[in-house]
């Protein structure tokens, strides 16, 4: 038997235990693949709410950059009313808020023709064996995150890692067909592999990960990543 930190209260229980004694968190779901330890399905969920925090907390930090360059910009244009001018820290300063305001619409969903280009790759691939879905999760001019849902446990990693790496070539095939160059261009692009697995004692929907697929734009090379809770 191993101690591991729940993820609620942070304190450490029994890696057997179905919930928390402490805080009553669920631990684990009632099966788990492979002889996976009820620690892999509550990491999952911890690093999800984690993304969460951080997607967040971005959107914070730029609505607060683009709310300071609105009132500066505002203050020039009220100065240039009262008879000083514009001035060349007015202009700045409504440059600024034009160039934080657009980076706030671009960053806040994704970009139609990324979507559709990530779509279109899935598409040609089609569906693979055990799998149920794949979902494009982010869908930006250089990012890209696709999410391969499987109906049941695959039979091994590597069959997970053949799978994840057919959708991501399938996305580059599709960049460098339409005249994208990802590695000089810096793409972002991942493809995770889970499945469902059940709900806690809370009822929140829980997943097994199995890892991702990820694309270097360093080396201009693919590299399956194992999850490691």
């Amino acid at each position: 038997m191993a101690l591991i930190e729940c993820p609620e209260c942070q304190r450490g229980v029994s890696d057997k235990a179905v919930a928390c004694p402490y805080c009553g968190h669920p631990i684990a779901a009632s099966d788990y693949p492979h002889g996976l330890a009820p620690s892999d399905l509550t990491a999952a969920v911890r690093a999800e709410k984690r993304a969460s925090k951080e997607v967040a907390r971005a959107e914070k930090r730029a609505a607060r950059e683009a709310a300071r360059a609105e009132k500066w910009a505002a203050r020039e244009a009220a100065r240039a009313e009262g008879g000083r001018g514009l001035g060349i820290g007015g202009f700045l300063a409504i440059l600024l808020f034009l160039i934080v305001a657009g980076s706030l619409m671009l960053n806040s969903g994704d970009d139609p023709a990324a979507k559709q280009l990530a779509q279109t790759a899935i598409g040609r691939v089609g569906l693979g064996t055990g799998w149920d879905h794949v979902e494009v999760t982010t869908a930006k001019q250089n990012e890209y995150v696709l999410k391969l849902v499987y109906r049941g446990p695959p039979s091994d990693v590597f069959v997970v890692s053949q799978d994840t790496r057919k959708l991501a070539l399938a996305v580059l095939s599709e960049l460098t067909a339409r005249g994208r160059h990802p590695s000089h261009e810096q793409t972002f692009l991942w493809v995770w592999a889970q499945r469902p697995a059940g709900t806690g004692e809370t009822g929140a929907e829980l997943v097994q990960i199995y890892g991702h697929m990820e694309y270097d734009y360093h080396t201009d090379q693919l590299e399956f990543k194992p999850w490691k809770p």
